[in-house]
């Protein structure tokens, strides 16, 4: 009897042990490496500015780092099932007006600025967006036991270009809508602070 009881306490130790590993240090290491990432990136597009690349003054560079900072500020509650519920109702709470606004203002800055402006905060959202794909997908236990190795295969098979599919004009539409929202938030930060 006690044999089965101490396998019945192993068990139960490992499992708890197993849950704290993925839902409380994997998760905290999962946002802290993402916000790092992004720290990264908005200090890369700062040293463009620096160099004269970017204007500092121009307003495609505040929607970028403002975007940026909003991004940092969003990872903790980045998840398959927060961005699902913001793509899914973005169009219900304001007709997609707010979307629509922030598309507006970052393709009417961006077309303001010399193409190597353009092309470096370009490539800035391009790797903020793969970030945020990165982190929802290693995020979620079921997306990364699906699509880890589904990703694995199509890297050997050099098919899978994920840079096309968010360079495209629907991955664009479908992650400014994100962007927006983190906008949204890094204007809150600035008027705070």
């Amino acid at each position: 009897m006690s044999d089965q009881i101490f396998v019945i306490i192993s068990g139960f130790v490992f499992a708890v042990g197993l849950w704290w590993l993925y839902f409380i240090e994997y998760r905290t290491y999962r946002v802290d490496h993402t916000r790092q990432r992004l720290f990264k990136i908005r200090d890369d597009l700062f040293k463009k500015a620096e160099e004269g690349i970017v204007p500092f003054d121009s307003k495609a560079y505040g929607i970028a780092r403002v975007t940026l900072n909003g991004m940092i500020r969003f990872a903790h509650d980045l998840s398959f099932f927060r961005i699902l519920i913001i793509l899914l109702t973005y169009k219900k709470i304001d007709h997609g007006e707010h979307t629509k606004r922030y598309q507006e203002a970052y393709t009417q800055a961006l077309e303001e600025l010399p193409e190597s402006a353009q092309e470096a905060i370009l490539q800035s959202q391009l790797d903020m967006h793969l970030v945020l794909i990165g982190h929802v997908v290693r995020s979620s236990l079921i997306l990364m036991l699906l699509l880890e190795p589904l990703r694995f295969i199509l890297l050997i098979l050099h098919r899978w270009k994920i840079r096309q599919l968010i360079k495209s004009e629907r991955g664009r539409i479908t992650l400014s809508i994100v962007d927006a929202e983190a906008k949204e938030i890094g204007d809150d930060l600035a008027i705070a602070a």
